[in-house]
């Protein structure tokens, strides 16, 4: 099972939501990392998908395991 799988429906919605809600970029990255799985580039790339704007890919390379949690993140909880 993946870590990310672990995080039930609850905790991503205040998790995410308390990221998202704050102004600073710095802070968003931690607080997304308190979801099981997601460590600084998976929540770099949470951000990239949440406001493409604001945080560009880029350079960023992301596996199929990052942009798959961002699919599954979207499709469960928006």
């Amino acid at each position: 099972m993946k870590l990310y799988n672990s995080n039930n429906e609850k905790d991503v919605k205040e998790i995410t939501a308390l990221a998202f809600s704050t102004p600073n970029d710095s802070l968003k990255i931690h607080i997304l990392t308190a979801l099981n799985g997601v460590d600084y580039p998976a929540a770099s790339a949470i951000l990239m998908f949440y406001d493409p704007l604001k945080f560009p890919g880029g350079t960023i390379s992301i596996s199929s395991t990052i942009l798959k949690l961002c699919q599954s993140y979207f499709r469960l909880y928006t």
